[in-house]
């Protein structure tokens, strides 16, 4: 989908990158011809209190994933639930590291025109994916469909998806628990090449420096 077709296009913003990365976010998305919400996560310290959307919640006992992942994966189910309640078919999902590659326009076009060539009905499509440890199958030159593929910084969700993403416990990192619960059983695609990617920047999970610019440049293994 272009992204001024989408009901709701939603940014998950850590308070610590608010002020640097949110205008860039708000400016990047209006250059496509949309319109961004922004969605604040953090402790609650660095602006008014009033402007944030969740306060990063503690991990539970059950949780497997590193304790500062938690809050994405409660928040992205906080986003979707917003954008289910308001009666929106259609999400778009970004975080505050997102970035698009120079060939964003021609890609996504291509890709569209495939989906529809091809009469694909797709439940998560991701506009940048980390497929590395995953097994992925090309049905267009521009579309593959995904099995374990990672990274939600740009991430397109339909109406049927939503209860499934909000009933997934809270064990996993998200984007594990949707390449275990979604990717087998729903309509899970990728656009290739990946046209959204991370920028290199500090991670608030990992609490260092990190850059994934190789990770979006793998296909997996490809399914024959």
């Amino acid at each position: 989908m272009q992204l001024r077709d989408f009901d709701r296009i939603i940014c998950l913003c850590v308070d610590g990158r608010y002020e640097a990365e949110w205008p860039r976010v708000r400016d990047l998305i209006r250059s496509k011809g949309a319109e961004v919400e922004c969605f604040i996560d953090g402790k609650g310290e660095l602006l008014p209190r009033e402007r944030y959307d969740q306060i990063s919640p503690p991990s539970p006992d059950v949780w497997t994933g590193l304790p500062a992942s938690f809050p994405q994966f409660a928040a992205f189910q906080a986003i979707v639930r917003r954008a289910s309640d308001s009666g929106a078919e259609t999400l778009l999902y970004v975080e505050d590291d997102v970035a698009f590659i120079r060939e964003f326009d021609a890609v996504l076009a291509a890709a569209c025109d495939q989906i529809r060539r091809h009469a694909i009905s797709w439940d998560l499509l991701y506009y940048g994916a980390n497929h590395t440890w995953a097994r992925t199958q090309e049905v267009a030159p521009n579309l593959l469909r995904v099995f374990g593929s990672y990274a939600m910084h740009c991430l397109a969700i339909r109406r049927p998806a939503f209860d499934t993403i909000l009933a997934l416990p809270p064990v996993l990192p998200m984007d594990m628990a949707l390449a275990t619960e979604l990717h087998p059983t729903c309509g899970c695609y990728a656009i290739w090449p990946s046209i959204a990617v991370q920028q290199p920047g500090y991670s608030f999970v990992n609490h260092a420096h990190e850059d994934y610019t190789a990770y979006f440049r793998s296909r997996g293994t490809p399914i024959a």
